[in-house]
């Protein structure tokens, strides 16, 4: 009797499962993004990707923003397909941020077995900062994807250890990947230096038995000292000066945390619960399960976080390229464990009472993830896109105050003949103004650092002193200021009482204060100040560049 063939499937089954990792990854990306008001420096590159688009510019107002203008590029891109919109604009990272995902999970199948790799992509699916990255107009969940694909070619190259052709191919492309990585964010040279130490590790294991162990040791000690000769002498150039004098600077806002060197391991902690406080104990429970695998995990994760706890500036995101190591490492310690829990309960319980067995699994993940999302009601951060509704902010989210007191700072921005904002950018997409920039930390980032600059980004006049509030209240009848708490903690005592003495409050929605001034009611007539017309310059010269809502 004949047999019908049966037909190869469309898709090799590892790819159909990453296509579908990818959709959900993308999904809930996509709910995160709903609602989700603009961010801090997510609007940089969307103002500049709409110069782009209307004359190749990367036009910031009457500034220039041209940091990391390939993602620029993207997002102009993004917005010339989809709209000129914020959500349009999101659109590159959302996709680099769910084809990262998908891309961990294939290569987990590969090195660790389909149960490694489902676990794995479900923690990147969900994970809170992984999420936030990947709705950002921000190039933090590029810099990601592109960093991880290539150091996992580079992986692949190391671990096949052979010189054929594909080699060399996956090499150049690798290098390719990681150099467009480091042009979005320098700090790409960490991570780099974690792949370094894993691959001398690795390397040094091969050929363990074809060298002596002496020459072994001999060879570490010169590569140490030749690695710490090199540091020192690239030290002493301008280049090497410039790049320690970056490593080790921090902004006004990043300040309080310059020296803690164990600010990551706190936030860790703080975000992830037991998965932080236990790291150290899944990387050796995944080393003892899946040596090779979660040795490069753990050396390229273990040396970026080191290497970012020593530096000046430090937040979340900047270390959001090592967050799929992170993961990877837990789903490699954590799947055995789980699987040896299932196999357990099914010998303890009767046959008949089988079925609770993946009940009891998944009540034990149920409270990974509870712990996991500690700080906020139980599960609000994993399980977001399905208990949430689409208007909840996120947490830390920054434009929330914005975007509530929108409809309350409208009208008070028409009337105001100055207007003074903590941050130029939300005021300008909200209500479509901001006259001066009243922020002290991106204040001291111009050159020269002095009152009155125009920030190198977006042109708008800088201040933050308590003569140039004063002057301001001189020359202006009625007048306007917004700032967040942490804007207003920045400035001098004296500039905060020039705020309480001449300005009443505006009642706005946190971590937003509004204060406002108007002459002719509760402020007697000052000395109008010599400057007078350079300040009122200054407000026409603005007022042009914004764009409204």
């Amino acid at each position: 009797m004949a047999t019908t063939p049966t037909r190869a499937p469309w898709l090799p089954a590892g790819v159909a499962e990453a296509l579908l990792v990818f959709l959900l990854a993308l999904l809930v990306r996509l709910d995160a993004m709903t609602g989700l008001p603009p961010q801090p420096d997510d609007l940089y590159h969307f103002y500049a990707a709409q110069s782009y688009l209307a004359d190749g510019s990367f036009g910031v107002f009457s500034g220039t923003y041209v940091r990391a203008a390939d993602f620029t590029r993207l997002v102009a891109a993004s917005m010339g397909l989809f709209g000129h919109s914020l959500g349009a604009a999101r659109i590159p990272s959302l996709l680099a941020s769910a084809l990262l995902v998908a891309l961990v999970y294939l290569w987990l199948r590969r090195e660790a077995g389909l149960g490694i790799a489902i676990l794995a992509a479900a923690l990147l699916i969900l994970l809170y900062p992984t999420v936030l990255v990947g709705a950002l107009v921000r190039f933090y969940a590029l810099q990601a994807l592109l960093f991880w694909a290539g150091t996992a070619l580079l992986y692949r190259v190391v671990t096949e250890g052979s010189a054929r052709l594909s080699s060399v191919l996956k090499t150049g492309l690798a290098l390719v990947l990681l150099a467009a990585a480091a042009r979005l964010q320098i700090v790409t040279l960490i991570g780099l230096m974690g792949f370094g130490a894993w691959a001398a590790l690795y390397l040094t294991w091969r050929i363990r038995h074809a060298v002596r162990p002496a020459w072994l040791a001999v060879g570490w000690v010169a590569l140490l000292l030749g690695g710490a000769s090199l540091a020192f002498l690239v030290a002493q150039t301008g280049f090497g000066a410039r790049l320690l004098e970056t490593y080790r600077s921090a902004s006004l806002w990043a300040q309080p945390d310059r020296d803690n060197v164990l600010f990551y391991y706190y936030l860790l902690a703080q975000h992830y619960g037991v998965l932080g406080n236990y790291l150290p104990l899944a990387a050796v429970a995944a080393f003892a399960f899946f040596p090779r695998p979660a040795l490069f995990c753990a050396i390229v994760l273990c040396v970026g976080l080191l290497l970012h706890s020593f530096g000046g500036m430090k937040q979340d995101r900047y270390i959001a390229y090592l967050l799929p190591y992170f993961a990877a490492l837990w789903a490699m310690a954590a799947w055995p464990m789980l699987r040896a829990l299932q196999t357990r309960l099914s010998v303890m319980l009767a046959p008949r009472w089988r079925m609770a067995a993946p009940l009891a699994l998944g009540g034990v993940a149920l409270l990974l993830a509870a712990l996991l999302v500690k700080e906020v009601p139980v599960l609000e951060r994993t399980a977001r896109s399905v208990v949430l509704p689409p208007d909840r902010p996120l947490v830390m989210d920054a434009g929330r105050g914005w975007q509530a007191s929108r409809a309350r700072l409208l009208p008070l921005a028409r009337q105001a003949e100055v207007f003074l904002a903590d941050d130029d950018l939300q005021a300008a997409f909200h209500v479509a103004r901001a006259d001066f920039f009243m922020n002290r930390s991106q204040l001291l980032e111009n050159d020269p650092a002095e009152e009155f600059v125009r920030d190198f980004r977006t042109g708008t006049p800088m201040i933050s002193s308590a003569e140039s509030l004063s002057a301001i209240v001189a020359c202006f009848d009625r007048g306007l200021v917004v700032s967040g708490t942490l804007a207003l903690s920045w400035l001098t005592p004296e500039a905060r009482q020039v705020i309480e003495t001449q300005m009443r409050p505006v009642e706005l929605v946190g971590p937003l204060h509004g204060y406002e001034w108007n002459r002719g009611a509760q402020i007697p007539a000052a000395e109008p100040s010599a400057d007078c017309g350079r300040l009122r310059a200054f407000v026409a010269e603005t007022a042009p560049h914004r764009v409204a809502p």
